[in-house]
């Protein structure tokens, strides 16, 4: 249990740090 939750919380904050890159390069698009 304890190793999926940490699982859980990688994949979250992978998945936010590539939305944030992904506002990065639209601002630098635009």
């Amino acid at each position: 249990m304890k190793c999926l939750e940490i699982i859980n919380m990688n994949e979250l904050f992978v998945w936010k740090r590539s939305a944030l890159w992904r506002k990065e390069g639209f601002w630098k698009k635009s």
